[in-house]
């Protein structure tokens, strides 16, 4: 039986100087992010956070091009948290959203996207079990209707390791 795990904390020089590290995301389970965590690492230029409430964090957890430049995404209801918190407050950029899931669509693939960001990733695969198809095309876009029934196109970048788990 596979034990599911959770990241709760992020050490101290954890990934300094891992200079093409380009993006982030923080689960909703992390609590610390220590001094330094991400020091040297001036490339990234994009953070999700999952996490809800905002943790104060040190000011040199991040360098300043990365807290002046990069665009953070941010739990729509965790906005006051991050003004205020120590470190996140520190962020120029932030922008509202959360991650969603989709049904299966054309009860072939099932999608993970962020609301404000213009990526999806493939979590799902469905073949049929009866032979009838052996391939699958990954659209390199998909059209995901919003909660509001308005439709939005986002880019398919990522196809989950986990999405090939089990199959035959």
């Amino acid at each position: 039986v596979d034990e599911p795990y959770f990241v709760s904390s992020i050490g101290k020089y954890a990934f300094k100087y891992c200079a093409k590290l380009t993006n982030v995301e923080l689960p909703s389970t992390l609590t610390l992010i220590d001094k330094q965590a991400f020091a040297g690492c001036s490339g990234i230029t994009e953070i999700v956070s999952d996490i809800v409430t905002a943790f104060p964090i040190s000011d040199n957890v991040f360098e300043e091009n990365v807290y002046a430049g990069t665009l953070l995404y941010i739990p729509d209801e965790g906005e006051t948290s991050y003004l205020t918190a120590d470190g996140w407050k520190n962020f120029k950029r932030k922008e509202k959203g959360k991650w969603e899931e989709t049904e299966y669509l054309d009860d072939m693939i099932k999608y993970r996207y962020h609301t404000s960001k213009k990526d999806a990733t493939v979590i799902g695969i469905n073949f049929p079990g009866d032979g009838s198809k052996t391939e699958l095309e990954i659209p390199s876009s998909v059209v995901i209707k919003n909660k509001e029934g308005k439709e939005i196109s986002y880019y398919v970048n990522i196809i989950s390791p986990s999405t090939f788990d089990n199959k035959d």
